[in-house]
């Protein structure tokens, strides 16, 4: 999997998964994010966006800001380097400054990929592990990053551990199929 695709796929899950929680599951099958799980995510949410307007002249701060209201095809365009650059510092200090907030974390593990910084985006899944370890979307995005850089025994504790969550039936068949890919890659 390419790193942009990688990075489409955490992208859409970890936008979805927002966009989940700020619509009260409207859209998406409840059975897609534990139990528990939704207030929790929209509290954070509000409170990042909160914390992130007053950087609203950054396009990506900008765009992050509207990307769950939005549907798909209805997205902004890709952001140029230099502001992405900006909006992943941004992201950083607001990050340090508010650490029990998931919602930066998961928006820095985006925005890691997309640079083509895998390490800096497992430390990010890593710490919405901590925040929220009963996501198994959280397990199946770091599964695909351990993945990307090698860390076949990483990929498949994290594929395992998504299997012992509630997780929807397409994710356990996912996880399924990755864990007898890893198994027979030498």
């Amino acid at each position: 999997m390419s790193l942009i695709r990688l990075g489409a796929v955490a992208g859409t899950a970890f936008l979805l998964a927002t966009s989940w929680a700020a619509q009260g599951a409207s859209t998406l099958d409840p059975s897609g994010v534990p139990a528990g799980t939704r207030s929790s995510a929209q509290g954070a949410r509000q409170e990042a966006l909160k914390l992130l307007e007053p950087y609203r002249e950054n396009r990506v701060i900008s765009n992050l800001l509207d990307w769950s209201a939005r549907k798909e095809e209805n997205r902004p365009a890709a952001p140029q380097e230099r502001e992405l650059l900006e909006a992943v510092q941004i992201l950083e200090r607001l990050s340090i400054e508010n650490p029990t907030n998931d919602w930066f974390s998961g928006l820095l593990t985006v925005l890691y990929q997309r640079q083509g910084r895998a390490a800096d985006a497992e430390k990010a899944f890593e710490r919405l592990r901590t925040l929220r370890p009963r996501d198994p979307h959280i397990y199946q995005m770091l599964a695909l990053v351990y993945e990307k850089q090698g860390k076949k025994e990483d990929a498949l504790q994290a594929w395992r551990k998504l299997l012992e969550l509630e997780a929807p039936e397409p994710l356990r068949r996912l996880a399924q199929k990755h864990i007898a890919h890893l198994q027979n890659v030498p």
